[in-house]
Order: C-alpha cells, then structure tokens, then sequence
C-alpha cells in the first residue's frame, strides 16, 4: 500500500512539471471566449475532409502530448500524450 501511494505522489509531481511546459508551449485561448468549450466541434472533424493531416504534438522528455485535459469541475488538470503503451505507464505519467 506505501508503494501505490508513493507512486501516486511521483505521477502527479511528474504530472505537474509536464503541464507547466505544456502551458508554456500551447497558445492561451482568445480573451473574448472564455469557455472554448462550449462553442467547440465535437462532430469528430469534417467529414468530407482528409484524414492524412497529422495531429500537432509537443514533446517533452521524450514522450509526444497532444494537450492537457481539464476538468472545472473537479479542478484537474492531466497532460494527454499522443499515443500511450504498458511500458510508458511506469514512468510516473
């Protein structure tokens, strides 16, 4: 049980570090929409369009993210990665 909350401890300082860089890389969104949210597409994209385009990512120690995730309501945060596999789960984030 130490060991699960010792890890827990390591994943979320390592989880804030990787946001910290994350917000120094990623644009704020414009001042005269202050839920982006709301308004956002969540159609999947534009069907007549082409899937070849490659998502942005932003690498940080090595590993790929796409963003960060946030919940308001329960004040998390979390760094999204671009693709995620067992091996990468042990590093703490």
């Amino acid at each position: 049980m130490l060991y699960n909350y010792r890890q827990s401890q390591m994943a979320g300082k390592r989880s804030a570090e990787i946001l910290a860089a994350l917000e120094e890389q990623i644009p704020e969104p414009e001042a005269d929409d202050p839920d982006p949210g709301e308004n956002a597409d969540v159609s999947g994209g534009d069907e007549g369009g082409s899937d070849d385009r490659e998502m942005p990512t932003i690498t940080i120690d090595g590993n790929r993210y796409i963003g960060y995730l946030e919940c308001r309501a329960i004040h998390l945060r979390l760094p999204v990665m671009s693709d995620w596999d067992h091996r990468k789960s042990h590093r703490g984030v």
